[in-house]
């Protein structure tokens, strides 16, 4: 493969974080950190972040679910606790409640619209393992679940007024305990062209 390909390639990935909103997860609030090593038994919180930009800069909710839950996994070693900042919490992303027992999913409001028009990243949540059993190479996605019939078939968030609407977004994933080819961490801004040739010198 030539090295045109190569950078080509990289350069997409690379940009593909940043160039959409997004629903993921990952090792820190300000959301750069999507994959690590964090053993067989971890005590470690994993952050739920809404990744704003381009043409979704406003939000006053969320809601999505979270699959790829481990065996050995459940609501008592892998916590769900909402924002500090939320103002409404229904479910559990990872795990059925009674509110809706036949599926994970969580729906997050917030008591008001939060704006970020040049971009920005709203913590949703933090899962804390608490020794949460944790094989080689799990893979947490996040994706949608419908609350009630009308709700989008995608991770999505709340606009804010007059009419709320939820506005699709994409899901995002980390891996734990395994191996990524390009690194684990996103970039903070678009690599320009020539940022991505210095990686092939």
């Amino acid at each position: 493969m030539s090295r045109w390909i190569l950078a080509v390639a990289a350069l997409a990935l690379l940009a593909s974080p940043v160039s959409a909103q997004y629903i993921g997860i990952f090792m820190d609030r300000e959301a750069t950190t999507w994959c690590a090593e964090v053993g067989s038994t971890p005590f470690v919180d994993l952050h739920v972040v809404a990744v704003l930009g381009g043409d979704v800069t406003i939000m006053t909710g969320a809601q999505f679910k979270i699959t790829g839950t481990p065996p050995g996994w459940t609501p008592e070693n892998a916590l769900w606790v909402p924002d500090a900042g939320a103002g409404a919490n229904i479910g559990h992303p990872l795990f059925p409640t009674p509110t809706h027992p036949q599926t994970p999913g969580v729906n997050t409001v917030f008591s008001s619209c939060l704006s970020f028009p040049e971009g920005g990243r709203v913590p949703l949540g933090r899962i804390i393992l608490l020794g949460a059993p944790t094989p080689a190479n799990v893979t947490l996605r996040v994706e949608y679940f419908d609350l009630v019939p009308p709700d989008p078939d995608c991770p999505f968030v709340t606009a804010c007024a007059p009419d709320y609407h939820p506005v699709c977004v994409g899901g995002g994933e980390i891996v734990l305990n395994g191996d990524k080819p390009y690194g684990c961490h996103v970039p903070v801004a678009t690599p320009t062209w020539t940022v991505v040739k210095t990686l092939y010198r």
